[in-house]
């Protein structure tokens, strides 16, 4: 009986340190992931702030899984020492527990790599989003260049019709003055 409670010790030891060692990979991923994107545009979209904010989610997530689990441990540990006390039918009991707690890491390990999964979909998703932008951006930034060529070429164009209208109308103005002179010279004639 005491070999059974050392290998359940043994166990539930070698439980936690599995877990832990999986959440501090986590954390250690978490922390070393990091976008940086630099959009110029007029909205300030702070990405590496959005990424620090997911990153803060899902620490919390795994510290508060963290503790929920040593919570359980140290809960089911001391049900364990108590049924070690009333005998054979108690470390019965105790094996049970244990197997429950082994069914409860399962789903908690399949949250924690869904968690992952998810983690690398956003940083997919913001990186498929940092070159839509940047294509978007280089697609704006040659319109405008365009559109700007295409103003100078028009106020260039303007301002030669505008000197070809002034020289025009000037020569319109020194033809009505001829015309005059001309008409008062015929009526000149006309009267004499």
């Amino acid at each position: 009986m005491g070999s059974q409670i050392e290998n359940l010790k043994e166990e539930l030891t070698f439980l936690r340190k599995n877990h832990q060692e999986e959440v501090e990979k986590l954390k250690a991923q978490i922390a070393n992931s990091s976008v940086s994107v630099r959009v110029n545009d007029r909205k300030n979209v702070d990405l590496g702030d959005i990424m620090s904010k997911i990153r803060e989610k899902y620490e919390k997530i795994a510290d508060q899984n963290r503790e929920d689990i040593e919570q359980m441990y140290q809960t089911k540990f001391q049900d364990l020492s108590q049924a070690v006390a009333r005998g054979n039918d108690a470390v019965q009991l105790a094996k049970r527990d244990a197997n429950n707690l082994r069914c409860q890491v399962q789903p908690l390990e399949a949250e924690l790599n869904g968690l992952l999964i998810q983690n690398r979909s956003l940083e997919q998703t913001l990186g498929d989003t940092e070159d839509r932008w940047n294509s978007e951006l280089d697609e704006l930034n040659r319109t405008i260049a365009k559109l700007e060529q295409e103003l100078r070429m028009l106020c260039s164009h303007i301002e030669q019709q505008a000197e070809k209208y002034q020289s025009l109308l000037d020569v319109k103005c020194k033809l009505d003055r001829e015309i005059s002179a001309y008409q008062g010279l015929l009526e000149e004639d006309a009267i004499q």
